[in-house]
C-alpha cells in the first residue's frame, strides 16, 4: 500500500515537473517570436556577436568560426539538438555558396535569423511532446 501512494506522489511531482518545464518553454518560445518580430534588436544582438568572433580585415567571418557562433546562439536560445552539421544544412546553406570560407555580417546576419527559427521550432515539438505526456497523465 505505501508502495501505491509513493507511485502516485512520484508522478504527481513528474507531472509538476512538467507543468513548470512546459511552462519555461513557451516563455522561451514568446521571447523567441519577439526577437523575431524586432529585426533591429536582432541586428544588434548579431553585430555584437559578430565583432566579438573577430572578423578580418575585410569583416567577414571564417565558415568554421560561423558554425561555432551560431551553435552557441542555438544553446544560448533554448535549443538541445541542433548540432553544427544540421545548422550547417539548415540555416548556413542557401546563404552562403557550399564553397564560400567566409560568410559577411549580412549573411551573419540571415544565418542567426534562420537559426533562432529552428530554435523556435524544435522548443514548439518539445512543448507539444510535453503537452501529450500532461493530457495523458491527466486524462
Amino acid at each position: 500500500m505505501g508502495q501505491s501512494v509513493g507511485t502516485a506522489g512520484g508522478l504527481q511531482q513528474s507531472a509538476k515537473q512538467t507543468e513548470a518545464e512546459l511552462e519555461s518553454l513557451e516563455s522561451r518560445i514568446r521571447q523567441l517570436d519577439a526577437l523575431a518580430a524586432d529585426p533591429e534588436q536582432l541586428s544588434r544582438e548579431c553585430d555584437a556577436q559578430f565583432a566579438r568572433a573577430g572578423p578580418n580585415a575585410r569583416g567577414q567571418l571564417r565558415r568554421v568560426e560561423l558554425r561555432r557562433l551560431l551553435c552557441h546562439f542555438a544553446r544560448t536560445l533554448g535549443s538541445e539538438e541542433l548540432t553544427w552539421e544540421e545548422l550547417e544544412a539548415r540555416a548556413i546553406s542557401g546563404t552562403l555558396e557550399p564553397t564560400a570560407p567566409v560568410a559577411t555580417r549580412e549573411e551573419f546576419f540571415r544565418c542567426s535569423l534562420k537559426t533562432l527559427h529552428l530554435v523556435a521550432a524544435e522548443l514548439r515539438q518539445r512543448t507539444g511532446q510535453l503537452d501529450r505526456q500532461l493530457r495523458l497523465h491527466y486524462g
